[in-house]
């Protein structure tokens, strides 16, 4: 797809804003390790006016903490990623072929 058709970019969160891990303490708190520079990107994007989300199989509110951060729309407990992407395009009137999903696991590939 060329850059500038490119409308709306949607990620998954586990393996895409983080290295894939997990930790847990002995008090069985869970957290992840991401990257600042993924603020940096996402920055670049609203920039650009292109609106990012967060769509993600997990709840947690570790996702859910990031994305604020990141100050961009996350939908959890997501079963269907494709149902999902089309959903948000619908709603912002973008179609799919103007649209990225960056994911990385096989729950991925029906949004691709």
């Amino acid at each position: 797809m060329e850059l500038q058709k490119v409308k709306l970019v949607i990620f998954d969160f586990d393996g895409v804003f983080t290295n894939n891990s997990v930790y847990i303490s002995e008090h069985g708190i869970e957290s992840v390790r991401c990257n600042r520079s993924d603020g940096l990107g996402i920055s670049r994007l609203k920039s650009l006016k292109i609106p990012v989300y967060i769509v993600s199989t997990e709840s947690n509110i570790v996702v859910s903490v990031r994305a604020k951060k990141l100050n961009i729309p996350v939908i959890q407990n997501v079963k269907d990623k494709a149902e999902a992407v089309i959903k948000i395009c619908n709603d912002l009137g973008i179609k799919l072929e103007n649209t990225i999903f960056v994911g990385n696991d096989i729950n991925d590939i029906p949004a691709f």
